[in-house]
C-alpha cells in the first residue's frame, strides 16, 4: 500500500484508538492545522482518536480534545494528574508524540502498544533529545529526508523505522 491510500477497517471491527499529544491544539500553526484535521475525520476512517494538549487552556468545540492548560509553575506532580485524568477508562493502542515535550514525565501513564513520535521540525535541541528518547519510539514520521537522516544518525539501530 502506498503513503497516499487509505487502508480502510474491516467492517464490525472496533475502531483504532489513537491518542496524539502535542503543545498546542487550537493556534494557526502547521502541526495544529495537522491535528484538527485528525479530529475531524479520523471516525470516518475508523480510528478512534483523542487529543492531549499540554500548553493550551480548554477551547470549546473540540470534544475529543483534552485541553490541561499547563504554566510554567506547575509541578511535574500536577501535571501527571492531568494527564492521568485526561481520558478515564480509554486506553489507546497507539500515542503519537507530536513534540518529544513531557515524554519522560507521563509514558507511564498511557500504556500503549505502539508509540510513533513525529518530528514536524527542526526544533531546538532535538539531537540530544533523539539520544534519549528515540529508542522509546516504535517508528518515527518526519516532515522531511533532513530530519529522518538526524534521527537514523542519533540512533543507528533505529534505521529504517524513520519514515518521511
Amino acid at each position: 500500500m502506498s503513503p497516499t491510500e487509505t487502508q480502510h477497517p474491516v467492517p464490525g471491527s472496533p475502531p483504532l484508538k489513537v491518542l496524539s499529544l502535542g503543545t498546542q491544539f487550537a493556534g494557526l500553526g502547521g502541526v495544529e492545522s495537522v491535528l484538527r484535521s485528525h479530529h475531524d475525520t479520523d471516525a470516518h476512517e475508523g480510528i478512534d482518536s483523542r487529543f492531549l494538549v499540554f500548553w493550551e487552556d480548554p477551547v470549546p468545540g473540540w470534544p475529543h480534545a483534552c485541553f490541561l492548560g499547563f504554566r510554567e509553575n506547575l509541578s511535574i506532580r500536577g501535571a501527571r494528574r492531568r494527564v492521568a485524568a485526561a481520558f478515564p477508562g480509554w486506553e489507546p493502542e497507539v500515542v503519537v508524540y507530536h513534540t518529544p515535550w513531557g515524554w519522560p514525565y507521563f509514558d507511564d501513564l498511557m500504556p500503549a502498544g505502539r508509540r510513533i513520535l513525529y518530528l514536524h521540525s527542526d526544533i531546538p535541541g532535538l539531537d540530544e533529545q533523539l539520544q534519549t528518547r528515540a529508542h522509546w519510539a516504535d517508528g518515527f514520521a518526519c516532515v522531511n529526508d533532513r530530519i529522518a537522516e538526524r534521527v537514523m544518525r542519533a540512533r543507528p539501530d533505529q534505521i529504517g523505522r524513520a519514515h518521511v
